[in-house]
């Protein structure tokens, strides 16, 4: 192992540290803008099977998913799993295809968020999706999952991002999905921790009513969630890049996800992964090369971005041993310049 791998396999671990020891306080000891944590793990006072009337708020934000007895699309309670294998031997909640839990996420018409959802689909074809709303209005409806059976959806309803994902062989499959949105950046899918896909569709949502766990109810017949939830966080704020790492640890560590990193080198050994044929992660050198903008988005982390995409993606080390000449760090949000 060189140093540069040794340097990346520290800081992880540190993460995962981290993660592990302020988990019972916030995700990754993360609480600023925390509106919404949903731990299968936690508060779920039901025995093994038993249907799941409530699902309790970890974040001491009542924020509650619950059961409508009172609903008219047929909907009933999904049920309680105390030893899911697939998910580390943690709990989860089953959603069987005709199963929702009603979540109240109003909050977040006209706000930035952050959302991680810790699952795993349990069927192929289209409109699987985990989270969506009501509505049926252009940008009045979050949704949140599959669309189709290659395909996972962050949309405010009438501006969809679809990213590419393996698709369903028939056994459920965990994964970690992460859904960014910034009105100065647009939206982002991370899955596992690595940046799936990303979008310049900077309009906010304009409403956010009749949420669900588990059902599309616009398209009743046929948009029901198959599959497993441990966990659900909601951000009201974007996260930084380091910040979402600290999150993405303390659940990988909890779900025995594998996470990559996200901490660039200055040179590359080999040639850098492509998304689509574009570059996904630049050094130094590559950025400087491309004009690239390198801008601060906190301390120790920068976003590389040029006019068209921000593929490259982040950079969370103060220094790179590699570089005769690092750049010098100011506050977040300021661009800077690279000099090698």
């Amino acid at each position: 192992m060189n140093v540069r791998t040794s340097l990346k396999a520290f800081l992880f671990f540190l993460l995962l540290m981290q993660g592990r020891g302020l988990a019972a306080a916030s995700p990754g000891g993360i609480e600023s803008g925390l509106r919404i944590w949903l731990r299968a793990d936690a508060g779920i006072d039901v025995s093994d099977g038993a249907e799941v009337l409530r699902w309790p708020d970890a974040s001491g934000n009542g924020g509650d998913a619950v059961y409508n007895p009172s609903n008219t699309y047929g909907e009933l309670p999904p049920r309680f799993d105390l030893v899911n294998a697939g998910a580390n031997n943690m709990p989860s909640v089953r959603f069987n295809g005709q199963n929702a839990l009603e979540l109240d996420l109003g909050f977040l018409a006209g706000s930035d968020y952050t959302i991680f959802v810790v699952n795993a689909r349990d069927r192929d074809g289209l409109a699987n999706f985990y989270i969506a709303g009501e509505s049926t209005s252009q940008d009045s409806n979050l949704v949140l999952g599959y669309e189709a059976d290659n395909l996972i959806r962050q949309a405010h309803f009438g501006r969809d991002l679809d990213g590419l994902v393996a698709p369903y062989d028939g056994n459920p499959a965990w994964s970690m999905d992460v859904f960014r949105f910034a009105e100065n950046f647009g939206k982002e899918i991370y899955r596992n921790g690595k940046l799936l896909t990303l979008s310049y569709q900077w309009e906010a949502l304009v409403s956010n009513t009749g949420t669900t766990i588990g059902h599309f109810r616009p398209f009743s017949s046929f948009s029901w969630f198959v599959g497993d939830l441990a966990e659900i966080i909601v951000y009201d704020r974007p996260l930084t890049s380091m910040e979402q790492s600290k999150v993405e640890a303390e659940l990988a560590e909890r779900y025995a996800h594998i996470v990559e990193d996200r901490v660039l080198d200055s040179d590359w050994a080999e040639a850098p992964p492509t998304i689509d044929g574009n570059p996904a992660e630049k050094g130094w050198a590559h950025a400087e090369t491309l004009k690239i903008t390198h801008q601060m988005t906190e301390i120790g982390t920068v976003r590389f971005m040029n006019d068209n995409d921000y593929l490259y993606v982040l950079f969370d080390l103060p220094w790179d041993t590699g570089d005769d000449d690092p750049p010098t760090f100011s506050e977040p949000g300021d661009f800077l310049s690279v000099h090698l």
